[in-house]
């Protein structure tokens, strides 16, 4: 059996850019209560390098897809209380960011050095290359030196959405552990046995994962094309990051075997995947629950004025390549694309429409390796990759078509 336990913050005060300190001692008295049921205390911190992982994505003040300031700060406080002097808090951002930046925008580095500890962006700090025997996947990775120094971990995953992965909670926050130059590998249909390799091998560290669900995002997840949800007043804490799950993705109003992060860590014996197994403490779940829209992976007939096909495509090609034409939508540059575009996902078509050799067609991910077959056509761009990454297709296209 694993424990979970399920914090319900009533009549959350502050915004994550806007608080006081009475804000952040709301959370303290459900902070305390989660590190006394998972026996996080002084004495047993105490001479120990505690490294905070955060979920920072990109720096931006809506913060329901970016660790609330306000959780940050309240589980210092406590850490502080507990006179706990190394602590290093850090993450390692998405492909087109970093994480010092975004610590700096959004003034998180100013909450770790009040409580003197240290920030640390993993991308510029020291990687080491480890070896992971019972992968499935991954058997090498880099991570950072701090990750593996470390004698615990206390893991700060959103509650939020995913177009890949469908929810992105506890395991797929161990994605920041690994450097950038690892991360496109096995991110297609695979990356959830690549998201439990990475996953098992801290596994063996001794770890708490604290969902921050004080905002949470639906929708288009995980970042800006998602809906926030405000003043959500949720959080989840346990050991054993696939039963954590397993409630996080109830109270967003999935089954947990819907999501294959769970089920198949569940199957690997990696955590406990099946609510019935799980002794949940705290508040109950249908204090917080509810249905949280369901992100959509996929390109065709999402877009006004823009053909896209999915011809046997894996979720990996198409939600970067959604993920790219998502970003043009909101910045108003699809407007400057010409009305012959076709974008094809997947392997060619078996039968070819003879009205598409008039069309620019942009080839992305494996459909490049059927490039032969679209020799006849006028103009044919190549994205490849598999899968591309995510800025790859916007940035040929805004070249291409000198979009400003």
């Amino acid at each position: 059996m694993a424990e979970v336990y399920v914090a319900h913050i009533n009549n959350l005060i502050g915004t994550p850019w806007e608080y006081t300190i009475d804000d952040v001692n709301q959370l303290i008295p459900h902070l305390n209560t989660i590190f006394s049921a998972f026996a996080v205390q002084q004495e047993t911190l105490y001479n120990k390098k505690i490294l905070i992982k955060l979920n920072l994505v990109r720096g931006h003040k809506t913060l329901s897809f970016t660790t609330d300031p306000r959780m940050l700060e309240g589980v210092l406080s406590i850490l502080s209380d507990y006179n706990v002097n190394r602590i290093v808090v850090g993450d390692n951002a998405t492909s087109d960011a970093n994480a010092a930046d975004i610590g700096k925008y959004l003034g998180l580095d100013q909450i770790v050095g009040k409580y003197n500890a240290q920030f640390l962006a993993f991308e510029n700090s020291k990687e080491i290359r480890v070896r992971h025997e019972n992968a499935v996947l991954l058997k090498e990775f880099h991570v950072p030196e701090v990750a593996l120094t470390s004698d615990f971990i206390l893991n700060l995953p959103k509650l939020k959405t995913h177009t890949l992965t469908q929810v992105s909670l506890a395991i797929k926050n161990h994605h920041g552990f690994i450097a950038k130059s690892d991360r496109i590998i096995f991110h297609r249909d695979d990356i959830n046995d690549k998201l439990l390799d990475i996953y098992s091998y801290f596994k063996q560290k001794e770890i708490l994962h604290l969902i921050d669900g004080l905002w949470a995002l639906e929708g288009q997840g995980p970042c800006d094309q998602g809906e926030q949800i405000r003043d959500f007043g949720c959080l989840v804490a346990g050991n054993d990051a696939i039963a954590v799950d397993a409630v996080g993705a109830t109270i967003m109003g999935f089954h947990p075997r819907e999501i294959p992060a769970i089920r198949i860590g569940d199957w690997r014996g990696l955590g406990i995947g099946c609510l019935d197994k799980i002794t949940l403490l705290g508040d109950p779940l249908s204090s917080v629950k509810r249905d949280f829209k369901r992100p959509i992976c996929a390109v065709s007939g999402m877009y006004k004025n823009l053909t896209a096909i999915e011809f046997s495509s894996c979720r990996g090609c198409t939600c970067h390549a959604m993920v790219a034409l998502d970003i043009m939508s909101d910045m108003g540059e699809l407007a400057y694309l010409p009305e012959n575009i076709l974008i094809i996902l997947g392997h060619a078509p078996q039968n070819f429409r003879p009205e598409w050799r008039e069309k620019d067609i942009w080839l992305v991910g494996c459909a490049t390796t059927d490039a032969e077959k679209y020799k006849d056509c006028g103009k044919v761009y190549l994205i490849e990759g598999c899968p591309p990454w995510l800025t790859d297709l916007r940035q040929a296209m805004k070249e291409t078509y000198h979009i400003p």
